[in-house]
């Protein structure tokens, strides 16, 4: 659970996590999981404030992600 404070930039903070992370790992997984922990972090702040990295990862552990396609 989050408290949302600030939508502004969640979205941004979730692809520029993703590509960031997925380039330098190569691994899809890793990178869907913090791209959702940054964009989680993200809204937990006020207006266009953006998470540091470790506010960002900060939630990474807690993130499932599921294949549910071949």
């Amino acid at each position: 659970k989050v408290t949302m404070k600030g939508f502004t930039g969640a979205g941004d903070s979730f692809l520029a996590s993703f590509l960031d992370t997925y380039l330098k790992t190569g691994d899809t997984e890793t990178a869907l999981r913090t791209a959702t922990s940054f964009s989680a972090a993200k809204v937990e702040l006020e207006g266009t404030l953006l998470p540091d990295y470790q506010m960002g990862i900060k939630y990474k552990d807690s993130i499932n992600c599921v294949k549910i396609r071949g």
